[in-house]
């Protein structure tokens, strides 16, 4: 295994030091980077930040999987210190990922956000001053969502939209039945 590891640390540095690297298709299916092990992992996450990070715009042109794949390695990685060596709320790139990754993290099985709530990531127990940045990222998301929803700018806004009409009705519905009282249909509206 030490052997293996050895190997294809020098392949990757002879890729590196003869360029050959950056001559290297862009895409990576989705099968092709949940099937790579830890090491083969590592050098595509270098390939990507040596090859986005210069020229933020690349970014643009990367799947949805291979922007998941690129963040979840980034959120780990650790400089010579110990420390993270990303912070993602940084990363306009990558707001979609850390929405999803909030979503995760706080939901809970009434299928609402708890920020209160003892929760651990892969770092640990989240710390308050964490859970803060982390709350106020998420509400300033749904806040522009909202406004591009209202707008009727928003991604599927023509799928959402008749839902989101039909639940305000249903809800407006149980208030008037007495079956919720007016704080929760604010709360919900």
């Amino acid at each position: 295994m030490q052997e293996e590891t050895e190997r294809l640390s020098n392949v990757f540095c002879n890729l590196i030091s003869k360029q050959i690297f950056f001559l290297l298709p862009m895409l990576y299916s989705r099968e092709e980077l949940s099937n790579k092990s830890f090491i083969d992992s590592h050098a595509v996450v270098q390939r990507y930040i040596n090859k986005v990070f210069p020229r933020r715009k690349e970014f643009k042109k990367l799947k949805w999987h291979e922007l998941d794949f690129l963040f979840q390695h980034m959120k780990i990685m650790k400089n010579d210190k110990g420390e993270y060596g990303f912070n993602l709320l940084e990363y306009p790139e990558a707001q979609n990922y850390v929405l999803y990754c909030i979503i995760l993290i706080y939901g809970t099985s009434s299928f609402c956000i708890d920020f209160k709530q003892k929760v651990s990531d892969y770092a640990g127990v989240i710390s308050s001053k964490r859970k803060a940045k982390h709350q106020s990222f998420f509400y300033k998301k749904m806040n522009e969502w909202f406004d591009e929803f209202i707008k009727g700018s928003a991604p599927y806004y023509s799928v959402m939209k008749p839902m989101y009409e039909r639940k305000i009705k249903e809800l407006l519905d149980l208030k008037k039945k007495k079956a919720i009282n007016s704080h929760i249909y604010i709360l919900i509206e």
